[in-house]
C-alpha cells in the first residue's frame, strides 16, 4: 500500500526530531563527562552541578526519541485524530526530570554551606561553564528552530532545555570567576549551586 501524502508528512516530521535530537544527545554525553571531570578535579561543586544539569538534558533527548516513534504514528481506528497527546506527556516528563535534578543540586549545595564546606578551585574549571553557555546556546537555536518550523512542543521544550542549561551556566561561570580572583569567595561556588537549581525548578514547572 502506498503512502499517502499525510504519512509521508507524518515520517519526515520524525526524522528530522530524531536527527536533531540525537545531535543533543550526543552534545549533551560528552559536555556532561568534560564538566564532570574538570569539576570533580577542579573541586568546584558548582561546576558539577551544572554538569548534572547537562546530563539531565540526555534524559529529555532518550524521552523524546522513544516518544516520537508514537505522537507522529498516522491515524488508526482507535486514535482517528493521531496520536499528538503524546508529545503533551513527553513534554510533561521533560518538565518532571528538570525538578527532580534541581531538588538534588540544591540539596547538595544547601549541604554544603550549612557544613561550611570550602576547596580552592583550580584555574580550569572556568573552561566547563564557557563551553556550556557556547554549546547549549547553539543547541537551543537549532533545536527551537526546528520546533517552531514543524511545530513541535516537545521539540521547543526541550529546546528550552538546553537554553536553561546555557543561562544557568552564567552564573556558575560569574562563582568561579569571583572564587578565583578571591579565595575568600568560595562559598559562592555553593551559592551558585542553589541558584542554578531554583532556575531549573521554574523552568522545570
Amino acid at each position: 500500500m502506498a503512502n499517502t501524502p499525510r504519512h509521508e508528512t507524518l515520517q519526515h516530521t520524525r526524522r528530522q526530531i530524531q536527527h536533531i535530537t540525537a545531535i543533543g544527545l550526543a552534545a549533551n554525553v560528552v559536555l556532561s563527562i568534560i564538566k564532570f571531570l574538570i569539576g570533580f578535579f577542579g573541586n568546584s561543586q558548582a561546576v558539577v552541578a551544572d554538569a548534572l544539569h547537562s546530563f539531565s538534558d540526555t534524559s529529555s533527548d532518550l524521552v523524546i526519541l522513544f516518544g516520537v516513534r508514537y505522537w507522529t504514528a498516522p491515524p488508526d481506528a482507535d486514535h482517528p485524530y493521531g496520536h499528538y497527546r503524546i508529545e503533551s506527556c513527553v513534554s510533561v516528563i521533560i518538565g518532571l526530570i528538570l525538578i527532580l535534578v534541581a531538588c538534588g543540586i540544591g540539596y547538595s549545595g544547601i549541604n554544603a554551606l550549612i557544613h561550611g564546606h570550602r576547596t580552592t578551585l583550580n584555574p580550569v574549571v572556568i573552561i566547563g561553564p564557557i563551553l556550556s553557555i557556547i554549546i547549549k546556546e547553539i543547541l537551543y537555536r537549532a533545536t527551537y528552530t526546528i520546533g517552531v518550523r514543524i511545530n513541535s512542543s516537545s521539540l521547543k521544550a526541550n529546546a528550552w532545555h538546553h537554553r536553561t542549561d546555557a543561562l544557568s551556566s552564567i552564573p556558575v561561570l560569574m562563582a568561579v570567576a569571583a572564587s578565583l580572583i578571591d579565595p575568600r569567595l568560595a562559598f559562592l561556588d555553593q551559592v551558585s549551586a542553589i541558584i542554578v537549581s531554583a532556575f531549573i525548578i521554574k523552568v522545570g514547572l
